[in-house]
């Protein structure tokens, strides 16, 4: 297998092929900066199905070892476009 030169578009730039400008690898920080108008309720790290990979045998330590990020928001009170949380 051949690396490319040129990594811009390499698989860490976009897990969802080159150029997807959905696609994007995530920490709190970055959920923080991208959706100001939310608020974390809970985040935590788990598995999703991956096949042909046995990801149930690992499903105690998901919260270590999970490669998925999942973040609950909940909208600002205020925040443009949306209904305040009452």
């Amino acid at each position: 297998m051949e690396i490319p030169r040129d990594l811009s578009n390499f698989i860490h730039h976009s897990t969802d092929g080159p150029e997807n400008p959905y696609a994007k690898v995530y920490d709190l920080a970055t959920v923080r900066a991208d959706f100001p108008d939310f608020l974390i309720e809970r985040s935590y790290q788990d598995f999703r199905y991956a096949p042909p990979l046995p990801v149930a045998p690992f499903k105690p330590v998901a919260g270590i070892l999970g490669w998925h990020l999942w973040v609950h928001l909940l909208p600002r009170k205020g925040a443009q476009g949306q209904k305040p949380v009452v």
